[in-house]
């Protein structure tokens, strides 16, 4: 669903999914400006976490068909 759809500005729509993630992480995963959101370090060090869990559940899926 978009901001659009939503009835919101998509200023409003970033600035809760960065206290969303910082409240989930911890950490400060993006940087947010008034023209754009960009991750930090630590931003991109963290989303290579899904990606990892997802391939290895792959792999483990595929271990059980054979």
């Amino acid at each position: 669903m978009s901001a659009k759809q939503m009835g919101i500005s998509k200023s409003a729509v970033s600035k809760h999914v960065l206290i969303s993630l910082r409240g989930a992480a911890w950490a400060r995963l993006l940087n947010r400006t008034y023209r754009r959101v960009s991750p930090t370090e630590i931003g991109l060090a963290y989303s290579t976490c899904p990606a990892r869990c997802l391939n290895d559940a792959g792999e483990a899926d595929a271990l059980v068909d054979l």
